[in-house]
């Protein structure tokens, strides 16, 4: 189980692929944080998605530095939302697709879309305000899938 400072981490990094939609980390660094967040039900410990990412070889240390820095929280607040899990999968292998068939003008548009999410939700109790939806996914799913998120949207919901 991940912890809101987990979820920075997952918009941090989104971030750094964002930046370079590219480089050739951007599928294992999507496939760390995919394994992370299907061990959903395993014990909660901070760090999480820091520690997955330091695994990968060949990682930039300079572009990558906050990773190989652990930090200690005093406050924890564990994810325990499936959906919230379903979802940031989903987005996972979408991100990671696109890079791996080389559609990066789409990847990069994805990735613009969902940057900011998982700071959101931790800046928002774990909710996803409706402007989120209005301004981030909308553009996307008027470029490139009109149906993009919805049924994630409709379980997250209720």
């Amino acid at each position: 189980m991940i912890t809101k400072n987990d979820l920075y981490d997952i918009s941090a990094a989104f971030i750094r692929v964002r930046s370079d939609i590219t480089a050739h980390e951007n599928v294992p660094v999507l496939t760390q944080i995919e394994s992370v967040l299907v061990n959903e039900l395993d014990n909660c410990e901070d760090n999480q998605i820091r520690k997955a990412l330091s695994t990968i070889n060949n990682l930039d240390k300079n572009k990558w530095h906050y990773i190989y820095c652990n930090n200690v929280y005093v406050n924890h607040q564990a994810i325990n939302n499936k959906n919230i899990y379903d979802l940031l999968i989903f987005l996972c292998c979408s991100l990671k697709e696109l890079i791996q068939n080389n559609n990066y003008e789409q990847a990069y548009d994805l990735v613009d879309c969902i940057h900011a999410l998982p700071e959101i939700l931790a800046n928002n109790n774990i909710k996803i305000p409706s402007s989120y939806w209005k301004t981030y996914v909308k553009t996307y799913q008027k470029k490139w899938d009109k149906s993009f998120l919805r049924k994630h949207r409709l379980q997250i919901r209720s």
